[in-house]
């Protein structure tokens, strides 16, 4: 038994080592020898069809295969099959590993030789040099040890791109008799870009590019029909008989480093820009390219360099210098940035200074002739630059020239979005600003040149400023950025009036185009109020006298440190530059058409020629002479325009642009007041009225200035027992005790408290620290605190501090105002004579930033001014503007209608409140539920008006003091859209293209509650009380009548087909693109016989919506 258990134990040692024997040979034998013909066959089939090579090539690879010489071949190159294998590895679709997809994609080949030429291939020409190389590579694959299957389709795949990119080099020209791609038998016809670019330009109005049935026909609704062509669903490519030329995309000529870098761009320049030749570079000024960078991710950078290689001739490149602003060590990326290519170099910081002053930093000691300013998140498209230098040539070296800039979608991620949807076109469009804010803003180019043909060059009245072109010659001459500003924000309007008014001009050129991300938020944290100080600067040397239309809409403005401007006051006489009113009649004339009447120092809008000051006659006493706000408020007017209120010298003269001038008085710079005869000292604690207020209400605030009109003080109003009684709500998070306690402390002071029955503070989930609850509660028994479980946002956080409220009336407040005195009554006064679906609000003062108990009282306070709530239906972001350019005929204090209203602070009935649908609750924190609701207000039968006898002060602070979710604005704004807008949400789908991307959630019960109310649309909103805003929505929008005949009539109902599709709204009957025909829910599937209303485009009652692909089909 044992003997036999030992032979079988021998046996199997046998075994093992006979099979081992045989696993060793296989190893070792060459591959022509032993892989079954099936699975050669097979194997190169696959890689063929990836490859997209036509049956020449594959006899050649099947000849490599094999281990012989490949058979004859046709002598006809097809351009494309080089371009089928490297884009086919280029986009993925063919999954090969790192080593094997960069030698496909740049050409390279091991060494050694085997195998020849095919026949009918002349000796030592490109083809047959291509060939030797493929045999070689599998020659040398036979030479080393395999193991198995696996390496037959590495050796496959280099050897098909090896014998693809040998085609693609020949370069030649296709003809008639050319063959078609392998798995064709005859070419259908495909769309493409232009006759130079191969990509598909979406012609298949149905799923966009699709390959053809045998007979089908299609229009082509844009570029380039290739006939002998055929759509490559791998590619997404037009492949066939047509060159891709020069202007080709490959990326074969970038390391691979740059082709992993980036997606490569969609083309949007126009036909004519690809048929123009632009002179020899030889011939051109070189540049030098300067791109501050500061917390970037390398990902952005990396794709930033990749793309300007590819994009770029590096022969017009001098140097691509990146200025590091003092990043932390793992943003810094200098070693990595210089070895991407031996033009980059990074210049380093010791200190942030800034991205704006890095710029001037960066063309410290440039000798190029030309200076590029660029973003390091940037995706370049081909051939930007030879257009500008081309345009630079032609015209003065005091032009500024800037590409169109498309859009990267936010957020840029790589890894998340496709081509389509990562890039966007942008119009065409000319940069402006608004004279009131300093605020850059796009404007349609149509509305301003009606004539205008693509892609002429056109004038820009202002440059975005982070993307542009100068001659190094005119940006030193011209005083470069002023270097006083800090951080970012405000240079590019400074610069666009300095390059104007002092002999330059600005121009875009259509032809070059860049892609930029226009980020939501910025990865670093920066001076809030730099924007601030930078536009006051702008507005202190460039503005002249209409400093005061910008002090008007801004009023705290004023009391910001500008810091010293006088070499930029210096730099503007040495130039002899043009006033600003030049500016305005010759250069940006539609901005003259926004200034309202009314503003102290400006003529009649009629006849505005910039003229001086009024100058105030001084009085014979010592005293120079002081403007106060009015004969009963001696707060300083801020009178001189260049530096707020000084202290004057006996005899000197100044003007008074606002005010009450009391040539009697001197300016206090420690109280920021007029004091003197003629003044008042204004309300203090030691007033009669204030004596017998607690401590803890004295020691919390400084009692506001009164800037109510003299009739708000003769009103008479109903006695408070017959006034309806008011429960206060105020949401907070993470404020500070001083601010909630000087509210409260104000509100005690200002009220008669017998018309409140409680103030609600609800507390959103605050911290410990930042509770407050029993101090609060102690400060006065009808203060009460709600606190939220979890954090539900401030727009939420209203909603539940209003439940089980017994009150008549709900005001909602903010945890960081002033009450100035009788701000109640003129608002209840004013409730119990409007209907009950009338909404109210004060005039809001303004607490200067930062509020601070150590802050000056003259410094802290500032009248708000009279103005109306407006907003811009681009954007649906809230906004100011003077009364006067809503009424021209408006006296205060009337009480006056406003199209929208801030949110934060107002009064309102609590049964129009419920009844008209509270908040929107799926709205998130805070931003767009004002918006949401002015237009719900208006639309469903309400109201909302400004009480100007009633006043509150309220801090515009810069940041909060918390976290919250930067997206929440947009998907509120997008709520507010889908409801309310109807066919305008085409306005601000135009304007924010990536909205559309944006999850709003579900709206079906707003859409539920607007039926209804059954509220009015958009247009009677426009046509009735906004009508301002209908002259700023640009004709040609989808969906959307003429200006000249905005009706804003029913939507048009599309009538449902009788199979079984549900039917699509789509943008016309060659483009099937979905309209967003549902307003409340963009395109959605219906079901059989549903009906829905079609906003805009064409109905097809045949089709069904597809959310992949966001098409009908």
């Amino acid at each position: 038994m044992r003997f036999r258990f030992y032979m079988l134990l021998f046996a199997a040692v046998l075994f093992v080592i006979w099979m081992g024997t045989i696993a060793v040979c296989w190893q070792l034998k060459p591959y022509h020898m032993a892989v079954p013909h099936e699975l050669k066959k097979g194997l190169a089939e696959k890689v063929i069809a990836a490859a997209h090579l036509p049956a020449r090539a594959a006899a050649v690879v099947d000849s490599l295969l094999d281990g012989a010489e490949p058979p004859a071949a046709k002598q006809q190159p097809a351009a494309d099959v080089g371009a089928g294998a490297a884009r086919a590895v280029e986009d993925q679709s063919v999954p090969l590993p790192a080593e094997l997809a960069d030698q496909v994609l740049s050409g390279s080949a091991g060494s050694g030789e085997a195998g020849g030429a095919p026949q009918n291939v002349a000796a030592g020409s490109v083809e047959a040099e291509g060939v030797a190389e493929a045999s070689a590579a599998v020659g040398q694959a036979e030479e080393r040890p395999r193991s198995g299957p696996s390496e037959l389709t590495e050796a496959v795949g280099k050897a098909s791109a090896l014998v693809a990119s040998l085609v693609e080099s020949t370069g030649g020209e296709a003809h008639g008799g050319a063959e078609v791609p392998a798995h064709r038998t005859e070419t259908f016809g495909c769309c493409q870009v232009s006759a130079k670019d191969s990509r598909c330009a979406a012609y298949e109005y149905a799923g966009g590019c699709v390959a053809l049935a045998k007979g089908e026909k299609v229009e082509c609704k844009r570029g380039f029909w290739n006939a002998a062509a055929d759509f490559d669903q791998l590619t997404g490519r037009c492949t066939g008989m047509t060159p891709l030329a020069k202007e080709r995309t490959s990326t074969l000529h970038l390391p691979a480093w740059a082709r992993k870098a980036f997606r490569l761009p969609l083309d949007y320049r126009h036909d004519r820009c690809l048929q123009g030749e632009y002179p020899a570079p030889s011939t051109m000024p070189t540049v030098t390219i300067v791109i501050p960078y500061l917390m970037e991710s390398w990902f952005h950078i990396q794709g930033t360099v990749g793309s300007l290689l590819w994009a770029t001739d590096m022969n017009l490149v001098d140097e691509v210098r990146f200025v590091d602003d003092a990043n932390p060590d793992d943003h810094s990326f200098k070693t990595e940035l210089e070895a991407l290519h031996p033009k980059v170099r990074v210049i380093s910081n010791p200190t942030r200074i800034g991205l704006t002053h890095s710029k001037v930093v960066g063309t410290q000691g440039v000798t190029s002739p030309v200076i590029v300013f660029a973003e390091p998140h940037c995706v370049f498209n081909r051939f930007w630059l030879e257009p500008l230098l081309e345009r630079m040539m032609t015209v003065p070296d005091t032009t500024v020239l800037l590409p169109l800039i498309d859009v990267i979608h936010d957020p840029y991620k790589q890894e998340s979005l496709n081509t389509s949807q990562l890039y966007a076109q942008a119009g065409m469009n000319i940069g402006g600003f608004h004279l009131n804010t300093l605020l850059f803003d796009w404007e349609s180019l149509s509305k301003r040149n009606s004539s205008y043909q693509e892609p002429d060059p056109f004038a820009s009245p202002a440059m975005p400023g982070g993307i542009l072109a100068i001659s190094r010659a005119w940006w030193e001459r011209t005083g470069k950025y002023d270097t006083g500003m800090t951080a970012w924000g405000g240079e590019n309007i400074e610069m666009s009036i300095r390059l104007w008014t002092c002999g330059g001009r600005i121009e875009t050129v259509p032809c070059s185009r860049i892609f930029h991300w226009f980020r939501e938020h910025t990865p670093y944290k920066w001076d809030a109020d730099a924007v601030t100080r930078n536009s006051k600067r702008t507005a202190l040397v460039w503005l002249d006298e209409y400093i005061n239309v910008y002090y008007k809409a801004e009023p705290w403005a004023r009391l910001v440190d500008a810091g010293d401007v006088q070499d930029r006051v210096e730099l503007r006489k040495k130039l002899q530059c043009k006033p600003f009113s030049w500016y305005l009649q010759e250069v940006y004339p539609e901005m003259r058409k926004t200034i309202p009447d009314g503003v102290p120092g400006l003529p009649p809008a009629g006849g505005r020629s910039g003229g001086k000051l009024k100058v105030g006659r001084l009085g014979q006493g010592e005293a120079g002479g002081c403007c106060q706000n009015s004969k009963r408020d001696s707060h300083c007017a801020f009178f001189d325009y260049a530096n707020g209120c000084v202290k004057l010298k006996k005899g000197q003269t100044i003007g008074c642009t606002r005010g009450y001038w009391n040539p009697l008085a001197d300016y206090d710079p420690e109280s920021a007041m007029c004091v003197g005869p003629g003044t008042t000292a204004g309300e203090t604690w030691e007033s009669e009225a204030n004596r017998n207020f607690p401590a803890w209400v004295k020691e919390s605030f400084k009692l506001p200035p009164d800037y109510r009109h003299e009739r708000c003080l003769e009103e008479k109003f109903p006695t408070p027992s017959t006034m309806p009684t008011v429960t206060i709500v105020i949401p907070y998070l993470t404020e500070s005790w001083f601010h909630i306690k000087a509210t409260v402390a104000s509100l005690v002071w200002a009220t008669n408290m017998d018309l409140v029955d409680e103030v609600r503070f609800i507390d959103d989930a605050n911290e410990d620290a930042h509770k407050f609850r029993s101090e609060m509660e102690a400060l006065h028994p009808k203060v009460r605190v709600i606190s939220n479980q979890k954090r539900l946002g401030l727009t939420h956080s209203k909603v539940v501090g209003t439940q089980n409220a017994t009150s008549p009336v709900l005001i909602f407040l903010e945890p960081h105002c002033i009450f100035a005195h009788g701000w109640l009554e003129p608002m209840l006064a004013r409730l119990m004579a409007s209907p009950k679906s009338t909404v109210v609000m004060p005039i809001i003062d303004v607490i200067s930033d930062p509020y601070t108990q150590e802050q000056p009282l003259g410094k802290l306070y500032s009248s708000g001014g009279v103005n109306v709530g407006k907003f811009e239906v681009n954007t649906l972001t809230f906004g100011w503007t003077g009364i006067q350019s809503y009424n021209k005929s408006y006296q205060e204090p009337d009480v006056f209608a406003t199209p929208a209203m801030p949110g934060g602070i107002f009064a309102i009935w609590k049964s129009y409140w419920e009844k008209s649908g509270t908040y929107d609750k799926g709205m998130g924190e805070w931003g767009g539920e004002n918006i949401e609701m002015s237009i719900r207000l208006w639309t469903c039968g309400g109201r909302i008006e400004t009480v100007p006898c009633s006043r509150i002060f309220h801090w515009f602070r810069e940041h909060t003091p918390y976290k919250w979710d930067a997206d929440a604005v947009t998907r509120n704004s997008k709520r507010t859209a889908l409801v309310w807008l109807d066919e305008y949400i085409n306005v601000y789908y135009k304007a924010e293209p990536w909205a559309r991307l944006v999850d709003a959630g579900d709206v079906q019960d707003r859409v539920e509650l607007r039926k209804k109310l059954q509220c009015k649309p958009f247009s009677w909103y426009l046509q009735e009380v906004y009508p301002e805003m209908r002259k700023t929505i640009p004709d040609g929008v989808p969906g959307l009548p003429p200006a000249g005949g905005r009706s804003g009539g029913k939507l048009k109902v599309g009538r449902l087909g009788q199979g079984e599709a549900g039917g699509c709204c789509q943008n016309s009957k060659r483009d099937s693109h979905c309209a967003f025909f549902d307003y409340a829910n963009g395109c959605v599937k219906l079901k059989k016989g549903q009906t829905i209303g079609c906003t805009r485009g064409y109905w097809n009652p045949l089709a069904d919506y597809d959310p992949e692909s966001a098409m009908c089909v």
